[in-house]
């Protein structure tokens, strides 16, 4: 079994809250790059902290 363990992109440094802290251009950039090497490759699930 393979486990990836992967962060979300970067994010700005500040927002009222996490979630609402948009990705920069570097961080938009960090996922693609991600979604690029996953892609073909099958998943058997996904965990995610909210």
């Amino acid at each position: 079994m393979k486990l990836w363990v992967m962060r979300h992109g970067e994010a700005a440094a500040q927002a009222a809250t996490d979630a609402l802290r948009p990705l920069t251009d570097h961080g938009r950039r960090q996922v693609l790059h991600n979604a690029a090497h996953l892609l073909g490759r099958p998943l058997a699930g996904i965990l995610a902290s909210p």
